[in-house]
C-alpha cells in the first residue's frame, strides 16, 4: 500500500528492471572477476553470486547480451545494486524469494544505521548465457559514505521467525552525494497553527530492531503529534501522509514506520493531518456499485466525487482544487451487511484504488466477496511543515 505517494513503475524492456530516478547519472560498472572477492562470493551450492553493477540518479543502464535498456523517471534520485548469480546450480535462483520474503539486503555506510530493502519481486531472471539478474532499488542509503557495505540476508524456508544469517557481503564505492541542506530542528515540542487548529509535534524516535518477528524490516519510527482546537485534542484526527526527508537527501514516506531516513541529520516532515473515525454524517456518502462495470459521480460537501468500478477494482477521485480537503475510504459491504475489506490499495489525498476484496466470517477468509456498497467521506485536510532532530534510541 502507498500513501499519498506517486507509484513507481516497473518497466519491462527485454528483461525485467525497476526504474527510479534523480537528476543526475553515475554508473559504476564494475568488471568482475572471481579473484575480486570484494565483489564476489561463492555461495553454499556452489553458485557465484556477484555485485555486477551499481547505478545512481534518475537513468540506469543494464545491458546483458546485447540488449541495452535505458530507463528513466526524471526527478527522482535513487541507487540500484544489479547482482548476477552464475554456476551449475544458478537455475533453482538460489535466491528466490519465499511469500514472506525470505532474503534481504542490507546496506551501511561508514557511519549511522544499516537500511534493510528487499529484492525486486521478479528477481534473477535468465538474461543469457546462463547468468541470472536481480535487482534492489532504493532511496535511501548512506549517503555521505565514500564506500557501501552491502550485506545478503535469509531466514530458513521452514523457520520463517529465526534470526537472520549472512548469505554473502559486498564492498563498493559509493557513487551518491551528501544534499547537506543546512536545515535547523525547531525544539520539540514543536507546534504549528492550519486553519485555527494548533498541531503538535513531540520527541521523533527512531529504534533498531534487529529481527522483526514476521518481517524484514530493522526499524521502528516513532513520530507522535497531536491536533487541538480551542484547547481539546482531536482524539479522532491523525497524521494521513508524512512525507520526510533528511538533511543529506534521503526521501520517504513514513506513514508505515518500520523504515527510517537517517536519524543524524534533521529531517523535514511535510505532513498532512485529518479525521481517520468519527466522521460528520454530512462528510459521509454511501453508494451502490453497478453488477458488474461502470461508473457514477455523487456530491458530498458540494465537491463532486467520481467513482469507476469495473466489477473487481474501484477508483474514486475528487477535483484537486480543494487544499483543505481530502478524499476518505470508509469501507464496502456485501448485500448480507458483511464487512469487505480490501486487500490491496492506494490512496492520495484527491483519489483512491481499492481491489482484492475479502470477507472474514471468523477465522475463515472469503477471497470470492461480491461488494456492493462502498462508503466514503470528504474530510478536512490540515497540511504543516516540520523540521526535527529525531533521537536515535537503544535497541
Amino acid at each position: 500500500m502507498m500513501a499519498w505517494m506517486k507509484a513507481k513503475t516497473v518497466i519491462v524492456t527485454g528483461m525485467v528492471v525497476l526504474l527510479v530516478a534523480g537528476t543526475a547519472t553515475v554508473m559504476v560498472n564494475h568488471a568482475v572477476t572471481r579473484a575480486n572477492s570484494k565483489l564476489e562470493q561463492r555461495l553454499e551450492d556452489g553458485s557465484w553470486l556477484r555485485l555486477s553493477q551499481v547505478s545512481f540518479g534518475d537513468r540506469h543502464r543494464f545491458v546483458h547480451a546485447g540488449i541495452k535498456n535505458d530507463l528513466s523517471w526524471p526527478g527522482h534520485e535513487a541507487l540500484i545494486l544489479e547482482f548476477s548469480l552464475t554456476g551449475a546450480r544458478a537455475a533453482n535462483q538460489t535466491l528466490r524469494t519465499g511469500f514472506f520474503r525470505q532474503y534481504r539486503c542490507l546496506l551501511r555506510g561508514q557511519q549511522g544505521i544499516e537500511y534493510v530493502e528487499e529484492f525486486l519481486p521478479q528477481a534473477f531472471k535468465n538474461a543469457a548465457g546462463g547468468a541470472y539478474y536481480g535487482y534492489v532499488e532504493t532511496a535511501v542509503l548512506p549517503r555521505d559514505s565514500k564506500w557501501l557495505w552491502v550485506r545478503i540476508e535469509k531466514r530458513d524456508d521452514s523457520k520463517r521467525y529465526d534470526a537472520w544469517q549472512t548469505v554473502a557481503e559486498f564492498k563498493a564505492p559509493n557513487p551518491a552525494r551528501s544534499a547537506a541542506h543546512p536545515w535547523k530542528a525547531a525544539t520539540t515540542p514543536a507546534t504549528n497553527t492550519v486553519a485555527g487548529r494548533a498541531i503538535v509535534l513531540g520527541d521523533i524516535t527512531v529504534k533498531i530492531v534487529p529481527s522483526y518477528t514476521n518481517d524484514i524490516w530493522n526499524h521502528l519510527v516513532t513520530v507522535p503529534a497531536t491536533v487541538w482546537d480551542h484547547g481539546v485534542a482531536l482524539t479522532n484526527w491523525a497524521p494521513v501522509d508524512i512525507q520526510g526527508e533528511d538533511a543529506s537527501g534521503n526521501q520517504m514516506s513514513l506513514v508505515a514506520r518500520h523504515r527510517s531516513l537517517d536519524p543524524r541529520y534533521v529531517w523535514k516532515l511535510e505532513m498532512d493531518f485529518g479525521p481517520v473515525s468519527d466522521f460528520p454524517g454530512e462528510s459521509l456518502a454511501t453508494v451502490t456499485l453497478p453488477p458488474s462495470s461502470g461508473s457514477l459521480t455523487t456530491n458530498v460537501m458540494d465537491v463532486p466525487v467520481t467513482i469507476a468500478w469495473d466489477g473487481s477494482g474501484l477508483n474514486a477521485s475528487m477535483p484537486t482544487n480543494h487544499p483543505d480537503l481530502a478524499l476518505k475510504l470508509v469501507g464496502f459491504t456485501n448485500e448480507q451487511g458483511e464487512v469487505i475489506r480490501a486487500s490491496g490499495s492506494s490512496w492520495g489525498r484527491y483519489q483512491f484504488r481499492a481491489t482484492s476484496f475479502l470477507t472474514y466470517h471468523g477465522n475463515y477468509v472469503s477471497m470470492d466477496a461480491k461488494t456492493t456498497k462502498m462508503t466514503f467521506a470528504v474530510v478536512p485536510n490540515l497540511h504543516t511543515v516540520f523540521y526535527a532532530q529525531p533521537q536515535l534510541v537503544g535497541e
